[in-house]
């Protein structure tokens, strides 16, 4: 089993050591590569490091795991949460974690999230080939490959509407109202965008220029779509936009 590189967030020293123990006995392809105890030490450590996995404490002093994630513009880490609050669990997987753990973290608690955690691995690296051809093929490419457990779907860049991110899945919008969901931040989709056509407007949202139809003078402006879907546009990004529409029409 390939290493794969584990960052430990928690705001509970004995926890954090609890994790290392059952690693060391049940999963020594796992590496700690390191640790943060409070929001401002994780952002540094995941912001500076690439960690293949991160096991996340939900509750962090006065501030949530929640928190942290939405001050991420991207990552790509697989998540497995922590916590003393059950609660939590429905949230937790709007974030496309791998498991949740509840604590105090009992081995055949930790051994079922090591089976996730494998599986996950195993379909990483056995795509590895499928993948690097999807890479070469978004590169600015004519379509863009989203690809989950279930297999790839192939979408005509010239048919995306506009594109809403929300936590870690992007919602693309097509010229035809339908919809498609990717369990991917809106960032590292923009990144397959090509840049001559796609231009984020907004933090959550990124439009097609050649079908903006219409520019509202508001300060916080709408761009209105040619088949009449309206997108928002953030204050910083609207020059951007006047100058991209302008390059089109020129």
């Amino acid at each position: 089993m390939k290493q794969l590189s584990c960052v430990i967030i928690d705001d509970d020293p004995a926890a954090i050591e609890n994790l290392k123990v059952l690693m060391a006995k049940n999963a020594s392809f796992l590496e700690v590569i390191a640790t943060a105890n409070n929001l401002t030490t994780a952002l540094e450590c995941l912001r500076s490091q690439d960690p293949d996995l991160v096991f996340l404490d939900i509750i962090l002093g006065a501030s949530t795991s929640f928190d942290l994630l939405e001050q991420l513009d991207d990552y790509s880490f697989n998540i497995v949460f922590t916590t003393s609050h059950e609660a939590f669990a429905l949230r937790a997987f709007d974030y496309n974690s791998l498991h949740y753990l509840v604590k105090p973290i009992s081995t055949k608690a930790f051994l079922k999230a090591v089976e996730k955690i494998k599986n996950s691995a195993e379909l990483h690296q056995g795509n590895e080939q499928a993948r690097q051809a999807l890479k070469v093929l978004n590169r600015y490419g004519e379509k863009l490959a989203i690809s989950d457990r279930k297999g790839t779907t192939f979408i005509n860049q010239n048919q995306i509407a506009f594109l809403k991110g929300s936590a870690s899945y992007t919602e693309i919008t097509h010229l035809n109202g339908e919809t498609t969901m990717a369990s991917k931040r809106l960032g590292l989709i923009y990144a397959k965008l090509n840049p001559e056509m796609f231009l984020r407007v907004h933090k959550s949202f990124i439009v097609n220029i050649q079908e903006v139809a219409y520019l509202e003078n508001a300060k916080t402006g709408i761009a209105i779509l040619k088949n009449g879907d309206q997108v928002p546009v953030g204050t910083a990004y609207r020059n951007p936009l006047l100058a991209a529409l302008d390059a089109v029409e020129n």
